[in-house]
């Protein structure tokens, strides 16, 4: 057992061809929400899509610690027949994430494999509006929530190697599970949110 964590130690301080930078990314991503209730206000299988940043200040040879933002917009139209009128509802989420990120060795001076381990805010609103056309309707909805959770990813990361330049362009995919609680609305109840993460983007290392 001590052989083993004395190898385990040593592969993550180990030096590596590409070993953690300070970064600045732009990201697009989809979170999955797996409640019924989300067809009120998407109509893409719940699949909630996503845009943000993240930075990272490298702390060691191998590792970062990381903070990323995100924001989720989605919305539907819902027409009533009987009264002939159309409703609008919608919901609107901020992800906030702070962690670690840590290399788990380079493929080669290009392909650098990684694993970011994070824990989550994501606050969310839900909305919902009867007449449209009226703005003053007293049947307009509007209530917020909280969740707290973890987001573990594991991703690729391939970067444009500069010579004699302390920058370099990158781009990444990654994917993850979303941990997290239900949103507890005061009146429209609780809504379920979380699970499987996928995200993109590019960057810069310097």
């Amino acid at each position: 057992m001590r052989t083993l964590t004395l190898a385990a130690l040593a592969l993550l301080t180990s030096g590596s061809a590409l070993a953690a930078d300070h970064e600045l990314s732009l990201e697009l991503g989809t979170l999955s929400a797996n409640d019924h209730d989300w067809n009120w206000y998407t109509d893409s299988n719940a699949n909630l899509p996503s845009w943000g940043l993240r930075g990272a200040y490298a702390f060691h040879q191998n590792l970062s610690a990381v903070v990323g933002y995100h924001h989720v917009r989605r919305g539907a139209s819902l027409w009533q027949e009987e009264e002939g009128s159309a409703g609008n509802t919608w919901f609107l989420g901020n992800e906030i994430t702070v962690g670690v990120h840590a290399d788990t060795g380079s493929m080669s001076r290009v392909f650098a494999p990684y694993v970011n381990l994070q824990a989550l805010v994501f606050t969310g609103s839900l909305h919902f509006d009867g007449d449209i056309e009226d703005d003053e309707n007293p049947d307009e909805i509007s209530e917020s929530a909280m969740s707290l959770g973890a987001l573990p990813v594991a991703g690729l990361e391939v970067r444009l190697p500069m010579n004699h330049s302390s920058y370099t362009a990158a781009v990444f995919a990654e994917g993850g599970w979303a941990v997290m609680g239900p949103m507890q609305y005061e009146t429209l109840g609780d809504q379920a949110i979380g699970g499987f993460v996928f995200r993109t983007g590019a960057g810069v290392r310097f």
